[in-house]
């Protein structure tokens, strides 16, 4: 069987491949834990920084050697990219300071900063480097920075922790909690528990965070109230490093810290910023924070909505996520206006497929209406397209968005059933042939002050409907033959668009009926 191996190096150094039999695994490279003492008085047994040469401390470089074959110095499966060397013979006591290296820190060298552990009193210690990406949520991770190579523990991790005290998430967020940021000792720090991750002796450390304002927060988890001992950051267990980070979308959302106390790892978990569902949206007309969008079943299918009542009558909008992930819309907010105080409004979110109808976007639709009327609570003075095949049709030049010849009505009949159905659509003619042109629309609500002009509002494109202060990816797919006739349609509700020689109207979910979903009366 072919030996696999890695060496160990102390230190603020990396790991450096010896010219040994070949590897599988990174790239072929013999690799050696490598380092020193923390106060770099000695080099501790761990070769000082000079992986593949230095000596450990019964005065032999193999001992250094990682491997991976299942058989020497300590490794118990081959081929799984966990690399293992058990050392002997270190002094009880002594702190030192290490990573895993080629020769040389040419190939491998993680992490960035160093790890730290101490001896115990039988004065072995196994050394471990996980090779393989596990994508299980926990950092460090192999793959990404500071743990490129592979991210590096001991097996005196777990009786370490164990013999804390105390063990706190320590970092930016303390003073969102009322007490002070970066403060191990600060009764505001929340702290983990073995209890906490589920199984008490399962090594598994774990505490919530509740409360925060929307945003991003950055973290270690520290022990006995202090950064001394080493604290557990981007690296793993190190003095130095980087730190760890979770993001927040409000005060309702939870985080779950936890503590690999095994392999030095920790994840922070928000179940909110897991990709949809749940939806969320935000809006300034009911607060700051983000609400979970409800899901209306298989009845429905694929719609999400809520209900809010906002308490002073005016002019808004809303934008619904999942989790931090995409936006909807994608460039801007679905703008609304109420009439009343204490407006029953309800969002919707539909991720059903209405491509089939001609009209874009086909998907991820946004909007709002009165809750008990279904009316849009947008209305129209005007709705224009715009593009960059305006010149073809006679206008004085592209994306003029003050262009009237190129608006379009609501007066019906036409694509539009009856007037008023925020249904606009315009038959135009082109004087010469174009194709791949792009379209979208603009628009001017009624009665908002002060009054929308330009790219404002905007309708239509390949993937927002409508939004404000956005920028509508426009529809590229438009091509028409000169002196043939063209009908430009925009729903004003949805803000999908056409444009055909003969088109058809627009799908209209059934949440646009009040009584078409019995269930919604709960809400």
């Amino acid at each position: 069987m072919k030996k696999r191996y890695l060496v160990l190096m102390a230190g603020a150094t990396i790991l450096a491949a010896a010219a040994a039999p070949a590897a599988i695994q990174l790239q072929g490279v013999d690799i050696f834990i490598t380092g020193s003492k923390s106060d770099f008085s000695g080099p501790g047994g761990l070769g000082g920084f000079s992986p593949g040469t230095g000596l450990g401390p019964n005065g032999t470089a193999a001992e250094l050697r990682m491997y991976d074959d299942g058989l020497t110095n300590g490794d118990v499966t081959a081929d799984d990219g966990i690399w293992t060397t058990t050392v002997t013979n270190f002094v009880p006591g002594d702190s030192l300071i290490w990573k895993v290296a080629s020769a040389g820190f040419g190939t491998v060298n993680t992490p960035d900063d160093n790890n730290n552990v101490i001896v115990p009193g039988s004065g072995t210690i196994t050394f471990y480097l996980v090779s393989n990406t596990l994508n299980d949520g926990y950092k460090p991770d192999t793959g990404s920075s500071p743990t490129v190579d592979g991210f590096i523990y001991t097996d005196q991790l777990p009786s370490t922790v164990a013999a804390a005290t105390s063990i706190q998430v320590t970092g930016d967020y303390t003073s969102e909690l009322g007490g002070v940021d970066w403060t191990p000792a600060d009764p505001n720090s929340v702290t983990l528990t073995d209890a906490g991750a589920g199984i008490i002796g399962d090594n598994l450390y774990g505490g919530t965070i509740t409360g925060l304002p929307g945003g991003t927060y950055n973290f270690k988890v520290t022990q006995n109230q202090s950064f001394t001992p080493p604290a557990f950051g981007a690296p793993g267990y190190a003095t130095g490093g980087g730190n760890h980070s979770f993001s927040v979308l409000g005060p309702s959302d939870t985080v779950t810290v936890t503590l690999d106390a095994a392999r030095a790892r920790v994840r922070a978990f928000n179940p909110s910023l897991v990709a949809g569902p749940p939806f969320y949206a935000q809006s300034s007309a009911w607060g700051t924070g983000y609400t979970a969008l409800e899901d209306l079943g298989t009845a429905v299918g694929n719609i999400y909505q809520k209900t809010f009542t906002v308490a002073t009558a005016g002019t808004y909008s809303v934008r619904v996520r999942q989790g931090l992930g995409n936006p909807f819309p994608n460039s801007g907010d679905y703008p609304f206006t109420t009439t009343a105080a204490n407006q029953d409004v309800l969002v919707v979110f539909d991720r059903n497929d209405y491509s089939s109808d001609g009209y874009t976007p086909g998907t991820d639709l946004v909007l709002v209406l009165d809750k008990n009327t279904r009316a849009s609570l947008n209305t129209w003075t005007k709705v224009q397209v715009v593009g960059d095949f305006m010149t073809d049709f006679g206008g004085a030049g592209n994306w003029d968005a003050g262009n009237s010849a190129f608006d379009l009505s609501d007066a019906g009949p036409g694509v539009g059933a009856t007037a008023g159905d925020q249904i606009f659509s315009a038959t135009l003619s082109p004087f010469l042939t174009g194709s791949g042109k792009q379209v979208k629309a603009v628009g001017q609500r009624t009665g908002v002050a002060p009054p929308d002009s330009g790219f404002t509002v905007q309708l239509g494109g390949s993937v927002d409907g409508i939004t404000v202060n956005g920028n509508n990816a426009a529809d590229s797919s438009f091509s028409y033959t000169a002196s043939t006739p063209v009908i430009f349609v925009v729903d004003a509700i949805t803000g999908r668009h056409d444009v055909a020689a003969s088109p058809g109207a627009p799908t209209r979910a059934a949440y646009f009926s009040p009584s078409s979903v019995s269930d919604w009366s709960m809400y």
